[in-house]
């Protein structure tokens, strides 16, 4: 069964300073590939990126891009500097990306530039096709419903992100999760739930929004940010 997109918002906000303790390119792509990778897992709708740090917004969205493409339309990314160690992302295998090599019949496939990875070209520039016919490679338009990642987008601060949305902010001083679960549940329903995970320089004083400890009696002094997000959308799915 393949999964569909939530039928609220659930937004994960992080700030690009997240990356400020990585000394190479090597160690962010290896930390973003784990962040994007849970946030795939757990059907983030909108991954959202404050550009506190520009020095790392080219290098967090190239490898992005790259990892959010289906694998056979990765030949159309021009292999830049800050991709160099993209061949060790792991696979994000949201639907779009688990197809067979050979054409079947039913299976939805990503196109662009009529290209959908069979080694024949279909009459459709972008979207989504489904193949009916595997011998010939024939295809019809299909308007894709299932999860295909999140929406990703970068700004400059806190305030350009959308109003209204019920925010949630981890802090290991905050609320213990299992007190508010309930709650976190019915605000999720009336507008979507927006998460903010802080860098590990901690969150600025300007960072509004419910306080809630996900990681209740850790045992290290320190939760990374990619730890922290991990446990924060398990807890979260558990109950949206």
């Amino acid at each position: 069964m393949m999964p569909f997109p939530r039928r609220k918002p659930l937004e994960v906000v992080l700030f690009l300073s997240t990356f400020s303790q990585e000394s190479s390119l090597l160690e962010i792509t290896m930390k973003l590939g784990t962040i994007l990778r849970y946030v795939n897992i757990f059907r983030v709708s909108e991954l959202t990126w404050i550009v506190d740090r520009s020095e790392f917004l080219n290098i967090v969205r190239e490898i992005t891009d790259y990892a959010q493409e289906v694998p056979y339309l990765k030949k159309f990314i021009s292999l830049k500097k800050n991709l160099k160690y993209v061949g060790l992302l792991p696979p994000m295998n949201v639907p779009s990306h688990v197809v067979s090599k050979q054409a079947v019949e039913g299976e939805i496939r990503k196109v662009k530039d009529g290209e959908v990875g069979l080694g024949k070209r279909v009459r459709k520039r972008g979207g989504y096709v489904l193949v009916t016919d595997s011998r010939t490679i024939r295809a019809v338009p299909y308007e894709n419903v299932f999860y295909e990642g999140p929406r990703v987008r970068f700004v400059r601060s806190l305030d350009e992100l959308e109003k209204g949305r019920f925010t949630v902010v981890g802090d290991r001083y905050g609320e213990n999760f299992d007190k508010i679960s309930s709650l976190l549940a019915s605000k999720y329903e009336e507008s979507g739930i927006r998460l903010i995970i802080g860098p590990p320089t901690g969150l600025p004083p300007d960072v509004l929004g419910y306080r809630v400890n996900f990681v209740m009696s850790q045992g290290v002094r320190d939760v990374r940010t990619e730890e922290a997000l991990s446990v924060a959308l398990a807890l979260l799915n558990s109950v949206l």
